[in-house]
């Protein structure tokens, strides 16, 4: 989910132990069963302790680890209200598109991150 503050997004940082050990993402979980990808996003939302409004999917991407395929849908929201609750993420940054380079992302969150930065002007 690609939560956006005026010109600004939110990157959360993952913890130093696991998969992808202190990288950055956008917030992000897993489908449950039978959940459609709008009521999960909703969920997050929630689950961050913040109010958005929901916009519309800005990329389907899909990456595989060993033996597992991932498959992402990316939305983006406008943040309304709230302040962000680390939950399983360490830190938050709010950060401008232009600053997306200067994290260490994984290669499916560098996908993401290159599409937004196609888009901007």
């Amino acid at each position: 989910l690609v939560i956006q503050r005026r010109n600004q997004l939110l990157l959360v940082q993952r913890p130093a132990q696991g998969r992808w050990a202190g990288l950055w993402e956008f917030p992000h979980l897993a489908l449950l069963e039978g959940e459609e990808v709008p009521a999960a996003a909703q969920r997050l939302i929630g689950a961050l302790n913040l109010q958005a409004q929901l916009d519309d999917e800005i990329a389907r991407l899909r990456h595989g680890i060993t033996r597992f395929r991932l498959r992402l849908h990316c939305h983006q929201a406008r943040h309304r209200s709230g302040r962000f609750q680390p939950g399983d993420w360490t830190s938050s940054v709010w950060i401008t598109p232009q600053e997306l380079p200067n994290y260490p992302l994984s290669v499916p969150q560098r996908r993401l991150a290159n599409v937004l930065l196609s888009r901007e002007p």
